[in-house]
């Protein structure tokens, strides 16, 4: 009899958390990655052989929001000032030396799919980048890229056609191999 009057409150209170758990999980978020995508050194010979040789160092990171939320307070951490860096697409920013003399560059927000670049230009090796974090979501996940061919659209097109056929083709023989076992 107790039992009879408790089911239905236990039924919609699991129910409901139930629900509240699912909507957390496909709640958008801001979900930074960044990536190292080159460095390279130059060596500079001079026109002059009394003069000696140099080197000259670049490195190119990538730094993007594939999230569906805007990330907020983006920070990206250097393990020393560079000798020059620059931004593009050039988003507004400001730079801070910490007292460990890390070098931090800080961007008030990046929105849902932005991107930008940030290139190095140094006589020396220039600065690992150490961290790259945002106060909405904390640490930024690295990723590794690779240049890749690009295809022409009509053939991705038919690579992705020929991907959901056989989706629906291993569903539909699926379904139909359940009925033929188990029947109607």
């Amino acid at each position: 009899m107790v039992w009879t009057n408790i089911y239905p409150v236990l039924v919609s209170g699991l129910v409901a958390v139930v629900a509240a758990f699912i909507l957390r999980w496909i709640k958008p978020k801001a979900k930074i990655i960044w990536s190292e995508t080159h460095i390279f050194c130059y060596l500079i010979t001079p026109d002059d052989p009394d003069k000696l040789a140099g080197n000259l160092w670049t490195r190119s990171m990538f730094v993007q929001n594939v999230g569906k939320e805007t990330a907020e307070g983006v920070e990206i951490i250097f393990n020393f000032k560079p000798q020059l860096f620059n931004l593009w697409p050039s988003l507004p920013h400001t730079t801070e030396l910490i007292p460990d003399k890390r070098f931090v560059i800080r961007a008030n927000s990046l929105a849902a799919k932005e991107w930008f670049r940030i290139e190095l230009l140094s006589e020396h090796e220039p600065p690992d980048l150490v961290r790259v974090r945002t106060a909405s979501t904390g640490e930024a996940l690295k990723v590794d890229m690779v240049p890749t061919r690009m295809y022409p659209k009509p053939i991705l097109f038919l690579i992705v056609l020929s991907m959901y056929l056989g989706a629906f083709s291993i569903i539909y023989h699926t379904i139909s191999y359940a009925f033929m076992f188990f029947g109607s």
